[in-house]
């Protein structure tokens, strides 16, 4: 997994940015794993260990990335659920 820089970190801050964006894919790819079903973003997000202390965007970033790398699967349309915002957003399974 990358570390997207947009922030334009350096040092050490940016060294941290990047370990934790290197552990996160094993992080989500662990919770479906547990789970054994198909699960939104935001439930990842919700189910991470708390030392995870991190963005859903970030989260949403990772999964992306994971279904890149054929990890995960986007579920169809009738798989959707209620989001954290109140619109329907799509779950993810594992390949």
């Amino acid at each position: 997994m990358t570390y997207y820089n947009t922030n334009e970190l350096e040092g050490r801050a940016l060294l941290e940015a990047r370990m934790k964006a290197h552990k996160l894919p094993f992080e989500i790819l662990k919770v479906f794993r547990d789970m054994r079903i198909p699960l939104a973003p935001h439930q990842v997000h919700d189910l991470l260990p708390n030392g995870f202390a991190i963005p859903l965007t970030s989260v949403r970033r990772a999964m992306a990335d994971l279904t890149e790398g054929y990890f995960l699967v986007k579920m169809d349309k009738e798989d959707m659920v209620m989001g954290t915002y109140g619109s329907p957003v799509h779950k993810w399974g594992l390949v």
